[in-house]
């Protein structure tokens, strides 16, 4: 059984084929020459034909190659130098394809394959047709969509006037997605309402960084020293539940909308109007604040670097504060690379945890 595949000796491209039935790995003399490949002609072995009466070929040589076929590990194999010409220029044997991982399939499995996992057909599939590369002006022009009941066959009993009426579906117009988020998309806000909300969650003092840090201090003194380096990023501690900054530390998160719209619900089913009222204003409020059900808070504080010399500069070394990378990407702070953490760790006491709770 023989397959084409897509592979690659010392990483140039090479016309390949996988055959099941060759006991040898194969590679023709021009492309051995066009790889660079080191030939020995001491050894030059006969290969045998398909056909009983057949002559012999004798090969030009044997050459080692370097093998990779596309999502499979590099792998070295003996070829046999052929000079003939053929519409390949490499083929991997029995063995050879063994080593690589790979198990070729014959037309017949891969039609069955193909027609067992072919997806039907649907308007969704072409995001880049027609309705994807509607404009503005139309989009705004596009009628709502008036509710059907035709059916595909003919009815041909009359409903029964005692029946329940059935609702009319609820039909939604195209709606058009924007990925990534937009310049600026965390604003902060120093309004009244930032001000409440942050009186909430007191500055970090020695007092509180002593009674929340679990060390491994011998003495005291050493302790004191741990609380003092500690309390040189007091600027950047707070008393935060769950490491998250105050909730009107940044404006609502909102996707890009025009000004007056309002947030889409989009109900399975349909609810009362007073249902939709308090599921609305529940989710505006969590939505607002990012907050949950109420629940206990665990967090650990960040551990920050020694400052660079001459320099203020410091760097978060730990932090496993919930939401830790959004945070810190979010007010510019750069996260250490690994490197940077183990030669700290070499040079510094380890801090078992930091817990705040609240």
């Amino acid at each position: 059984m023989t397959t084409i595949l897509n592979a690659s000796a010392k990483g140039i491209p090479v016309h390949a084929v996988g055959n099941t039935g060759s006991q040898v790995t194969l590679v023709t003399l021009e492309a051995a020459r066009r790889l660079g490949l080191r030939i020995t002609r001491h050894s030059r072995p006969l290969l045998k034909p398909l056909w009983p009466d057949g002559t012999p070929h004798v090969a030009y040589g044997r050459a080692n190659i370097e093998l990779r076929v596309e999502n499979s590990p590099r792998a070295w194999a003996h070829a046999v130098v052929v000079d003939w010409r053929c519409r390949w220029e490499v083929l991997l044997g029995r063995d050879t394809l063994a080593t690589l991982g790979v198990s070729p399939a014959s037309p017949a499995m891969l039609h069955r394959s193909n027609g067992a996992t072919t997806i039907p057909d649907h308007a969704g599939k072409h995001i880049d047709g027609p309705w994807r590369r509607t404009t503005e002006a139309a989009y705004e022009d596009f009628p709502d969509t008036a509710p059907s009941h035709d059916l595909a066959t003919a009815v041909t009993a009359e409903p029964s006037a005692t029946a329940a009426q059935i609702p009319e579906p609820v039909h939604a117009r195209p709606m058009r997605a924007q990925l990534a988020l937009p310049t600026g998309f965390f604003v902060e806000e120093r309004d009244d309402e930032f001000v409440c909300l942050d009186a909430l969650y007191p500055e970090a003092t020695p007092d509180s960084i002593s009674e929340h840090t679990h060390h491994q201090c011998t003495s005291g003194a050493s302790a004191q020293a741990l609380v003092a380096e500690l309390w040189t990023a007091r600027s950047a501690l707070r008393e935060y539940p769950g490491g998250c900054p105050p909730p009107a530390a940044y404006a609502p998160i909102r996707p890009p909308m025009r000004d007056g719209t309002e947030s889409l619900f989009v109900m399975q089913h349909s609810l009362s109007p007073a249902a939709r009222e308090a599921v609305e204003n529940a989710a505006q409020v969590r939505l607002r604040y990012g907050i949950d059900e109420e629940s206990g808070a665990f967090s650990q504080l960040p551990i920050f670097t020694k400052s660079k010399p001459g320099t203020d500069e410091r760097r978060v070394l730990f932090d496993d504060s919930g939401n830790n990378c959004l945070n810190m990407r979010s007010v510019g702070m750069q996260l250490p690379r690994p490197a940077e953490r183990v030669q700290f760790l070499r040079d510094a006491r380890i801090v078992s945890s930091i817990d705040m709770a609240s």
